[in-house]
């Protein structure tokens, strides 16, 4: 199996009861689902950055869901994104989120950010652009004069 690093991390206060979260979740287009395969590596991440960020406190217990991400209905198997959710009762704390696939997550946090979820981090690698210009290179930007 290839395994991929995380590309994006994204932790948001909640403080809803978990059926409004699951709600929330739906109209987003997030879905859980099974997992096929061995991602203990991304959720151990992600509680790293529960435990380092410091910044759902509250909580009483954490659980782990795998999640598929379908902008559209038509657009296939969708995208894979890790969740640990932290939880007080049956209330939703926060959560932290985690993707494979850079900017995934900022597509989300747009859809998270209008039902209400409060953005405490986000961060997410960007690949370079193609036509970026490389550190070292002896092409000129000038006019060339």
């Amino acid at each position: 199996m290839r395994v991929n690093n995380l590309k994006g991390v994204a932790v948001y206060r909640i403080d809803e009861d978990d059926e409004i979260t699951w709600l929330d979740c739906q109209i987003a287009g997030l879905k859980v689902v099974r997992a096929r395969g061995d991602f203990d590596s991304y959720f151990r991440k992600l509680r790293e950055v529960i435990q380092e960020l410091g910044s759902l406190k509250g909580y009483e217990y954490l659980r782990e869901y795998t999640l598929r991400y379908r902008a559209r209905r038509r657009q296939g198997r969708g995208f894979l994104i890790f969740a640990v959710f932290a939880f007080r009762g049956r209330r939703v704390v926060g959560a932290v989120l985690g993707s494979t696939r850079p900017g995934l997550l900022r597509t989300l946090d747009k859809k998270l950010a209008s039902l209400g979820w409060q953005r405490l981090f986000f961060l997410e690698m960007k690949l370079p652009s193609k036509h970026a210009p490389r550190l070292g290179s002896t092409r000129s930007r000038g006019s060339g004069v």
